[in-house]
This record gives C-alpha cells, structure tokens and sequence, in this order.
C-alpha cells in the first residue's frame, strides 16, 4: 500500500512539474526526468526547520517553523526559506505567479551604452537619441496581453559618441505608465506615487512598484518590464500571440527561436547575422542604426520633436571614436571570474558563460568610453544575476570591488543589505506575511522602529505615523498632500493618515484639466486665474 501511494505521489509531482503529458515520454525519459526534477527539488526545496535557524527564526527566539515542501511552489518554481518567510519564485527563464505555476519565457534587454540583447539572443548596439518602439505585438490586438515598450536615450554629455536608456513607456491595459532618468513615475499625463495599482491593488491587470533603485512594471499575463539607470530588461511570456517572425516588433526583435534574424526595420527591411553578435565597429553600427532609425516614434510623454530635436543612430554611429580597453578589461575582470565559479560574483555562474562574457564585454566597453562607470556595471551585473537567483546574497562584493554604498547618506536609518527581503514591510503593505512571491534585491533595508515608505523617492525610512494615506484602490498619498480625481469632481487631502473627502467643481470659465503633471482647473481660452487663483478672469 505504501509503495501504491509512494508511485502516485511521485507521478502526481511528475504531472505537475514536466513540460508535457505523461504519455509523450517513454520509460527511459521519464524516469531520467522525475530523477532531474527530484535533484532540482532536493536543491531547491529545505526540509522542516526545527531550531533557531537564522533564515527562520530570529536570534534568541524558539520555535518550530514551516519550511519548504514539494508542493509549496507551483510549476517551474523554486522555494527558498529567508527573512522568516517562504519565498517562491520563478526559475531562470519563466515568469507568472510562482505559487500557481509559472510560464515558459523570453528576456530583451539594454545596459550600459548602451548594449542590447533580442528576445532570441542577438547582441547589438546603438546610440540614437529618438524615441523608438523597443517592443510591441507587430499587429494591434485587444488581447489582455497586449503590450507597447517605448523608450529614448541620452547621449552621456553633447560632446560624446555614446548613449545610455534615459526613459521608458510602457502602455498595458489602457495605462500610459512613464519612467523618466530620476525614476520618477507618470501615469497617463499624471504624477503618480508609487506603487501604483490598476484598476486597484486587488485584482490588478497592471502594477508599477519600486524596488530597490529599479521599477518593476508588470501586467498580470507575465509581461515585465525592469527599468533603472542605465538598464532596461523585459519578461515576455511565449505565448501563440508573440511567436513567429511577425509575432513582435522593434528593437527587441521578434520570437521565433531564431537569432540570425532579429533585427528588422518598420518597414520589413532587416539584418541577418549569422553569429548572433555584431560587433561595434563605426561601419557596422551605421548598419544597424539605419534599420533600427526605422522605429522611430513621436508618441512618447513630455517628447516635443519640434523643441530640443534628437539625432538618428545613423548620424551618431560614424562619430564613436577608437579607445584603448587595456585599463577597463583589468577592470571589469570580477565579472569575467564568475564564469568559473570564482571572484566576488562567483554564484552568478548561474547566467552561464556566454551572457557573463557579454556582460563583461559591456562593462570593458564602458569602462573604456565613461571613465568611473565600472561600479555601475557591477550593480546592473547583481541585478540580473538575483532576478535570475532568488536568494542569492553576496554581502561583500562592494567591498571586495571598492564600490562602497553608504546608507546612512542615500536613506538615512538604514543599513545596507545584500538580500533584502521582496515582501519586506511598507507603508503600503506593513504586515509581514510568512509567504512571498518576490525574489530579494540589494540595497538599503530600513533598521528597527522605522519602515519603508515607496511613495517617496527615492524612498525613505520612516515611523508608522509619518506613513502617506493609503487609498480605496491601493495608491499612496504623502501626508499634506491634496488633490483632485474623477474629473476635477472630488478634492481630497492626507492628514495624520486620514483621507477627507469632498464635493469640488471647477469656477466658471475653467474645465478639467492638468497642470504640471497633476489634475487640475484650467482657465478656458481667453481667460486667466485671479490673483487669489480662486476665478478665471477676462485676459
């Protein structure tokens, strides 16, 4: 009996964990695959913990805490025990919610000067400074799933060659969600704090939420875009829509599992590369430029063509000087170690050896023409190695490195932490659960007494009482602050943690409006504000 329920045990987890139904595997393979995933589990998955393990209970405390099982996670999940909570977490590759299962994926990406990777893996770069389409389905849809990433760089000073990702667009669900250099978030022509939720924090189709020094935009189809300085990266599930040739578009090419081809202009016109990697040679880069220049767009927030104007990558490409990498090679040769499993990012092994090389690449390069950005390069390195690794924690690399973070300086009462926890307490979500979905992050965790308020930012460490407003859709509003909603119909203010409500309607002469990024009255045509901006007035 106990051998029957041992099999039907063993085939239940199979189910739930291979890629495809039972029958499509013979004896051998499936054997050999329940073999594998017991493996991953064993690594991935801690027994019960029946002491003062650290990772679950605190120093000086007792007791007997729940750790990880073969069914805490769903499929293509790992489990891992830390900061007295249960975290599950999407393996490399996948994305979705990692308690029910998650999803077979594809990454693009941009980081440094900036250095792109296509959802099937070529490498390029490109310096233009126009507004382009990064990503989008090539035919409009009213799926759920359907997404549009814009974004524009930023030459690093007018006299330079090279570039860097300056802002971000991301339009889900109707939302126009805007990330400018500062990280600094615009939904729909208005300042927004974070995070921010729709239609609501429960149920919602579309979050935006800071963590650490990045953005997180996700819409709950598995869509993800990660956006900080001088780094995009961007999930997209393979689902039937996105595949094939024609399934995307722009500058993160298109999914069909086919590398040599990923580079095609708006009007059909592309690249073909038989290596998957163009170098970043003057005459190649003019190349690229005049096929990616297609994706050029004008619908971008705060954009005006006919104002500051922009140069194509074709006028930039020509102008990159020669530069000797001696120096920033011996630089950057920490991230280069880790594909041998040594140096302080020994554990980011995990990336394999082809991404670290491209990354080490990126890092020579910019070490090479933005003198000072090798610590940069080495943040933007963690930062993909945890999205890729839950819990991976490498406390002292900053100062192996000399790339130090002062806390105290950048979020005063707090103290740096490799891990800190992706359900760590907010003014936003101040319970702490035993269970999280979110890997941990780097940064600066706030010290007892004092927590995290995300709609400042940068954020801030902060006392219970000095926490904003939480409103009935989840969205935070600093104490003291007032405004308008539902069409200029409602005024609300935060004080002590209070939201008061009341009736508004705008004076005559004036209609609903915004005002330097905020909902607001606006005097009609012909008209202006009062001195005590209480009526419009003749002009």
């Amino acid at each position: 009996m106990l051998f029957v329920v041992g099999l039907l045990a063993i085939l239940a987890f199979a189910h739930a964990h291979l890629d495809g139904p039972l029958e499509s595997y013979t004896q051998e393979q499936l054997i050999s695959e329940i073999q594998s995933l017991r493996h991953q589990s064993q690594k991935s998955f801690n027994p019960f913990v029946t002491s003062n393990s650290a990772a679950c209970c605190p120093a000086g405390k007792i007791a007997v805490c729940k750790g990880c099982e073969l069914t805490t996670c769903g499929p293509n999940a790992d489990c891992f025990v830390a900061n007295e909570q249960i975290t599950c977490f999407c393996r490399q590759g996948y994305v979705g919610d990692p308690k029910k299962g998650c999803k077979k994926s594809s990454n693009s990406g941009g980081n440094g000067d900036p250095h792109y990777h296509t959802l099937d893996g070529t490498y390029y770069d490109y310096h233009g400074t126009c507004p382009y389409f990064f990503s989008k389905p090539c035919k409009p849809s009213s799926s759920s799933s359907y997404y549009v990433v814009k974004a524009k760089n930023k030459l690093y000073n007018p006299r330079s060659s090279v570039a860097y990702v300056d802002q971000v667009q991301v339009e889900m669900h109707g939302q126009v969600i805007h990330l400018d250099a500062n990280l600094n978030l615009n939904v729909n022509g208005l300042n927004t704090f974070y995070p921010f939720y729709f239609p609501s924090k429960t149920g919602a189709k579309v979050s935006v939420v800071l963590r650490g020094n990045r953005v997180h935009v996700k819409n709950s189809d598995g869509v993800q875009l990660v956006f900080g300085k001088e780094y995009i990266s961007l999930d997209v599930p393979q689902v039937n829509e996105f595949l094939g040739k024609d399934g995307l578009c722009g500058f993160s090419g298109n999914l069909n599992n086919d590398c040599t081809d990923d580079l095609i202009g708006a009007d059909g016109v592309g690249l073909i590369q038989k290596n998957c990697v163009y170098p970043a040679d003057r005459n190649t880069l003019t190349k690229i430029a005049k096929v990616l220049d297609t994706w050029r767009t004008n619908d971008f927030y705060g954009w005006n063509p006919a104002g500051t104007g922009c140069e194509l990558g074709e006028v930039v490409a020509p102008k990159l000087p020669d530069c000797d990498t001696t120096q920033s090679a011996r630089d950057c040769l920490p991230i280069q170690q880790a594909s041998n499993g040594q140096g302080p990012f020994a554990a980011c092994k995990i990336l394999g050896t082809d991404r670290i090389q491209k990354l080490y690449e990126s890092c020579t390069f910019d070490g090479c023409y933005i003198p000072g950005s090798k610590c940069l390069s080495f943040t933007n390195f963690i930062a993909e190695c945890q999205a890729a690794v839950g819990n991976l924690n490498l406390p002292n690399w900053r100062t192996v490195t000399g790339c130090p973070m002062n806390c105290a300086q950048i979020t005063p009462f707090s103290v740096y932490d490799a891990c800190i926890s992706g359900c760590q307490p907010t003014c936003n979500n101040p319970v702490v659960t035993q269970e999280c979905n979110t890997g941990c992050h780097e940064g600066c965790k706030c010290g007892d007494g004092y927590i995290l308020d995300e709609s400042a930012n940068p954020p801030k460490c902060v006392k219970t009482n000095e926490c904003p407003c939480i409103d009935k859709y989840g969205q935070s509003h600093p104490q003291g602050n007032s405004w308008l909603s539902n069409q200029c119909t409602e005024l609300s203010v935060c004080l002590s943690g209070q939201i008061y409500e009341r009736g508004y309607q705008c004076p005559n002469h004036s209609t609903c409006g915004t005002e330097d990024g905020y909902m607001a009255c606006v005097c009609n045509a012909g008209y202006k504000w009062n001195s005590s901006k209480t009526d419009c007035i003749a002009a």
